[in-house]
């Protein structure tokens, strides 16, 4: 079995996050194979806890990533200060700010996320957001 590369976890982060930009902000094509590929990142089990508290699964995230394509011409996302909090051979705990601005907002996150490693590929379990307490925070 291959035991994935220190770094892959946050790769997959920035790379699923490139993929999200592309899609809400109208420049990747909006085609069945775009969509598969994306549902293709999440574990069966998956399962999101928004910044407001909204707790979604798999299913959900699909069909919401469907309904987003185009939502924010001009859309920039940024990955910033990622790291592995914790990576075995088939798990990782990552921990990142989401910086999101375009379309008039200007928005950060906080996020940590667990995958697991299965087919030589990280498969996102869970990610929970948070606010962050500065730019585009939502009132306590």
């Amino acid at each position: 079995m291959a035991t994935p590369d220190p770094g892959s976890a946050l790769k997959a982060v920035d790379t699923l996050h490139e993929v999200m930009t592309a899609w809400i902000g109208g420049t990747a094509p909006h085609s069945p194979k775009a969509i598969a590929a994306y549902a293709d990142s999440f574990h069966p089990d998956f399962e999101r806890i928004s910044a407001t508290g909204v707790v979604s699964g798999r299913q959900e995230a699909i069909d919401r990533f469907e309904t987003m394509w185009a939502l924010r011409p001009g859309l920039r996302m940024e990955v910033e200060n990622g790291h592995e909090i914790s990576l075995t051979d088939r798990l990782a705990v990552i921990r990142y700010d989401i910086h999101r601005t375009g379309s008039g907002k200007d928005e950060r996150r906080h996020a940590t996320a667990v995958a697991v490693w299965l087919d030589r590929r990280w498969q996102w379990l869970l990610v929970q957001e948070t606010w962050a307490a500065s730019v585009g925070a939502s009132p306590a």
